[in-house]
C-alpha cells in the first residue's frame, strides 16, 4: 500500500531523523516513500551523505526525500500540519519525528476511519 510517512524537524532533533526514516522503511516496506521537512535539507543531506547513501542501496534510491520546510516564526512540531508533501500517494501518515515505527502502520489507521466514516485517523 503506498504511503508518504512525513514530518519535519528543527535542527535539536535532526538526530532522530535517520532512526525514523529506517523504522518506518522497515515497519512500512510497501512502496512507502519518507519526506521529511527540515531547516536547511541541504546540509543535512551532506552530513549524513554515507547513512543517506546505505539507505538508499537498501530501500531504493527515490524512498526517502528531505525538503527545505518554513520554520520561521513557528513552533518546530507544527510545521508538519501546515507544509505539504512533494510526494503524493494513496495514504499520507503524519508522524512524530522522535517515534520508532515497529509495526505496519496503514491497517490500524484504515480500520479507524472505516469505524469512523472520517477520511482520516488520528
Amino acid at each position: 500500500m503506498a504511503t508518504t510517512f512525513f514530518t519535519s524537524t528543527n535542527k535539536f532533533y535532526e538526530p532522530f531523523v535517520l532512526p525514523y526514516v529506517t523504522s518506518a522503511l522497515i515497519a512500512n516496506p510497501d512502496d512507502t516513500v519518507v519526506e521529511i521537512c527540515l531547516e536547511r535539507p541541504r546540509q543535512f543531506e551532506l552530513d549524513n551523505a554515507d547513512a543517506i547513501g546505505t539507505l538508499s542501496d537498501l530501500f531504493g534510491p527515490h524512498r526517502v526525500r528531505f525538503k527545505r520546510g518554513t520554520f520561521d516564526g513557528l513552533p518546530p512540531n507544527s510545521v508538519r500540519f501546515l507544509e505539504t508533501p512533494t510526494t503524493f500517494t494513496e495514504h499520507t501518515y503524519i508522524g512524530d519525528i522522535d517515534i520508532l515505527l515497529l509495526e505496519p502502520t496503514a491497517p490500524q489507521h484504515l480500520a479507524q476511519m472505516e469505524k469512523t466514516g472520517l477520511p482520516y485517523s488520528n
